[in-house]
C-alpha cells in the first residue's frame, strides 16, 4: 500500500512537472507575427541645378547646358549630309544668315542627294520625306532648308558618280529635291545652298533654279 502511494506520488510529480513545461513553452515561445508586406519606395525626383560659374558638378557624369532653353519652335527644317565637319558652319548658315534658330534637322549622308530620285537611295528617300511629313504636320512646317556641299561622298561611294561629274550631278539633284519636297506641300519655302570647302572656310552659295 505504502509502495502504491509512492507510485501514485511519483506519476503526480511527472504529469505536474509536463503540465509546467508546456505552459514554460506557450509563455517563451515567440507569437505568430503577419508577414510584413514589403513596398516599393521611390524617391522623390529632385531637380538638378547647374553649379555656380568656376565650379564642378559634385557628378561628374551630369553635365547642365548654360545655354537658355526656348519651347517657341521656328517652322523650318534643313535637309543636309551628315558629314561632321560641316555641321557647326551649317548652323551658322541657318542661325545667323537666314535667322532660323532652333531649325529641326535631317542629316543623312548625302543629304538632299536622296530626294533625287535615285534608285540606289530609295530607301533613304522613303525615309526622308515620311520624317518631313511628320514635321510638316506636327511642326507645322512653312520653310524647308536642302544644302549640298562639295566633294561628297555619298555620290563616289554609294551613287558612283564621277569626280568630274559630282558638283553638276549635286546641282541637279538640289532642283529635284526641291520640285519632290513642293510635291507635297506646295505652300512650303524651299531653299537650297552649295558649300564650297576652302581650306580654313565654308562658302555658301545659293542655288536658284
Amino acid at each position: 500500500m505504502g509502495a502504491l502511494k509512492k507510485m501514485n506520488e511519483s506519476e503526480q510529480h511527472e504529469t505536474a512537472a509536463q503540465e509546467y513545461r508546456k505552459i514554460r513553452r506557450k509563455v517563451l515561445a515567440p507569437e505568430p507575427q503577419a508577414p510584413v508586406k514589403k513596398s516599393l519606395v521611390v524617391a522623390p525626383k529632385q531637380m538638378r541645378v547647374a553649379p555656380p560659374p568656376g565650379e564642378k558638378h559634385p557628378s561628374h557624369y551630369f553635365f547642365t547646358s548654360r545655354i537658355p532653353f526656348d519651347p517657341a519652335r521656328i517652322h523650318a527644317a534643313a535637309v543636309y549630309c551628315s558629314d561632321g565637319r560641316l555641321g557647326t558652319q551649317i548652323d551658322d548658315l541657318l542661325h545667323n544668315a537666314l535667322q532660323l534658330p532652333r531649325y529641326d534637322r535631317l542629316a543623312i549622308p548625302g543629304g538632299a542627294a536622296c530626294l533625287a530620285g535615285h534608285l540606289a537611295a530609295y530607301f533613304e528617300q522613303e525615309c526622308v520625306l515620311k520624317q518631313l511629313r511628320f514635321l510638316a504636320g506636327t511642326h507645322n512646317l512653312r520653310r524647308v532648308v536642302l544644302v549640298a556641299h562639295q566633294g561628297c561622298a555619298y555620290y563616289g561611294e554609294r551613287l558612283k558618280t564621277p569626280p568630274e561629274k559630282l558638283e553638276e550631278q549635286q546641282r541637279k539633284d538640289l532642283n529635284k529635291a526641291i520640285q519632290r519636297v513642293r510635291a507635297f506641300d506646295e505652300n512650303l519655302q524651299v531653299d537650297a545652298f552649295f558649300a564650297h570647302l576652302g581650306e580654313t572656310s565654308v562658302d555658301f552659295e545659293e542655288v536658284k533654279f
